[in-house]
């Protein structure tokens, strides 16, 4: 029986309740690339020649080994389960504790391991819970996501869950900017930026500039260009491509008074502190 105290610390595959991974891959950011790549070749198959999509196949081995056997490994990774009409009323009294039991009974009777329950432990401690998290960051995973195990669900961000994640604050240099979608209100208008560190190892494009913002950048681009803005991201991760990126990158503000941003081994160096001061 679970008692009241316990919470399970449950490892954050990136989003609400389930996530796509991939055997052997334990990087969240290069198994997001790989299903990313997988789903672009499959779904323009009818679009390109053969000799196209082979191409494509080729690059993608290159870069993450054999291509089918890439698919094989693909898994739909569930931590959660609720009936239909909890959705519809976007509330479950049911304990979490319950419907994990109810929700690994389903795995079971599906006879596959194409579906899988998310990896996740019992905790009774703060201890406990930093330790957990500090595993699943260095085996390159976003963090984790600590639940009550007698609570019900519902929609939103309820006080009886907590997500822990790695924040680090970056100096990148504005290398060019992206448009708003075409037939928004943005349209025409700035509305994230491009951004690489001062060796050009790290290229990201972070988000949450304000209309404010959007409307000033865009009046001064030309003059913004080369400018060093500060970030807030989760840490490190990679692209498709599998160079280096941010995780999550969200836009501070413009730093004038600074001329020089980090490097690759700054940002390193500066997620490195981070989970030695949480340890």
């Amino acid at each position: 029986m679970v008692k009241s105290s316990e919470i399970i610390s449950i490892v954050d595959n990136g989003d609400g309740s389930i996530k796509l991974t991939i055997d052997c891959v334990p990087n969240r950011a290069v198994a997001n690339g790989m299903i990313t790549s997988i789903i672009d070749i499959e779904k323009k198959r009818d679009e390109r020649t053969e000799v196209e999509t082979r191409k494509h196949i080729d690059n993608f081995e290159v870069r993450h080994g054999d291509f089918q056997e890439a698919i094989n490994n693909i898994r739909y990774t569930v931590w959660d389960i609720i009936t239909l009409d909890e959705y519809f009323e976007r509330k479950s009294t049911k304990p979490y504790y319950l419907r994990r039991k109810i929700l690994i009974g389903w795995i079971d009777l599906l006879e596959t391991s194409k579906v899988v329950m998310v990896e996740s432990r019992e905790i009774k401690t703060l201890r406990e819970a930093m330790e957990h998290f500090l595993e699943a960051l260095a085996r390159g995973l976003e963090g984790t996501i600590l639940k009550s195990a007698t609570d019900g669900w519902k929609d939103g961000k309820p006080s009886y869950q907590v997500k822990l994640k790695m924040e680090v604050d970056v100096d990148l240099y504005i290398t060019g900017f992206n448009y708003g979608t075409k037939g928004t209100k943005n349209e025409g208008v700035v509305s994230s930026l491009v951004c690489e560190s001062s060796d050009g190892k790290v290229v990201t494009n972070p988000q949450g500039l304000n209309e404010d913002m959007m409307k000033y950048i865009t009046e001064n681009k030309e003059n913004l260009l080369g400018t060093v803005v500060e970030c807030k991201c989760n840490g490190l991760s990679h692209n498709s491509e599998g160079e280096y990126s941010l995780l999550h990158p969200r836009f501070i503000e413009l730093r004038d008074d600074k001329t020089i941003a980090d490097s690759l081994g700054d940002i390193m160096l500066a997620e490195n502190m981070v989970k030695g001061v949480i340890s």
